[in-house]
């Protein structure tokens, strides 16, 4: 059976740059992700998508 492939999804990290500054969401769209893949894999996805700017 083929894995259905997930076209974007979109994740919301948190960004804070020391533990005293101030912190903020930020939106990154990932694409092609397969359904079956674990949250692991898609985070290391939305790791590598992450080198372009947020939305």
């Amino acid at each position: 059976m083929a894995d259905i492939i997930l076209n974007k999804i979109y994740v919301k990290v948190w960004r804070q740059n020391s533990p005293k500054a101030k912190g903020r969401f930020e939106t990154y769209q990932v694409e092609n992700v397969s359904q079956g893949s674990s949250f692991l894999e898609t985070s290391f996805t939305c790791a590598n998508s992450m080198k372009a700017r947020p939305l």
